[in-house]
């Protein structure tokens, strides 16, 4: 998922991160946060710019 970054919305991102906590792998869910924090422009991050108008469920997806 970090190596096809551009392709992936931040509503895929958010099902990810909540998957990986629910199996228990927060420190995964953790880094590919960050790897998206630093890889992704502020557009990415304003949620009402999803075409489907999907929320985000995942309080640590919302802040990045």
């Amino acid at each position: 998922m970090t190596k096809n970054h551009e392709y992936v919305s931040l509503a895929t991102l958010d099902a990810a991160i909540v998957m990986l906590k629910n199996i228990g792998r927060e420190d995964d869910a953790k880094a590919l946060l960050k790897s998206f924090e630093s890889s992704q422009d502020a557009e990415f991050r304003q949620p009402e710019r999803d075409p489907f108008g999907r929320s985000i469920g995942d309080s640590d997806a919302q802040i990045i």
